[in-house]
């Protein structure tokens, strides 16, 4: 998996007419999206990932990775794939 590693686990969506945050809401033209994550080797990773609850994703600064965990309670390693 290869993670850019100017990732810092912040995604900035672009507000339009057809895609807002919430219904209506046209109060900024962009909004940011955290990833739960684990900034320190305090705990360990599969700490970490076992704190994960459904439909959330982990980001895991120490090993540079990205995790998702489903409603069914499966969790997958998300990667960035270079599309040219």
């Amino acid at each position: 998996m290869t993670i850019p590693k100017d990732f810092d686990g912040k995604f900035v969506f672009q507000k339009t007419k057809d895609f807002g945050f919430l219904p209506g809401d046209e109060s900024d033209q962009t909004f940011d999206v955290w990833f739960y994550r684990r900034e320190e080797t305090n705990r360990t990773l599969k700490e970490f990932l076992e704190s994960l609850l459904p439909e959330n994703v982990g980001y895991d600064k120490p090993s540079n990775q990205l995790f998702y965990r489903s409603k069914s309670g499966k969790l997958y390693r998300m990667d960035f794939t270079e599309i040219r």
